[in-house]
């Protein structure tokens, strides 16, 4: 398993098993999948990253589950994301 970041163009014989466009939630959880799963993955951002965006207003208990198989759940309690037992 590999992940590299990196500025510089990767040289044309670097060969991936997989390409991810879009470094953003989605496809850094799927390149984080892929890279799970033994694979060789490439993931290309043509923006600036780290980005601060806001993509909703909490974390629901599905993606709990989904940060958990990923591995960064307890950074983002850590954080300050505060869990939801209830809703009215």
């Amino acid at each position: 398993m590999r992940l590299a970041y990196r500025r510089n163009p990767i040289p044309a014989e670097q060969q991936f098993d997989a390409i991810v466009i879009g470094a953003g939630l989605a496809g850094t959880a799927t390149a984080l999948h892929l890279l799970d799963a033994g694979l060789n993955v490439a993931v290309f951002e043509r923006g600036r990253m780290p980005r601060h965006k806001l993509c909703g207003e909490f974390l629901s208990t599905e993606v709990q589950a989904t940060f958990e198989r990923l591995g960064v759940l307890d950074a983002v309690m850590a954080a300050g994301a505060v869990p939801i037992r209830r809703t009215k």
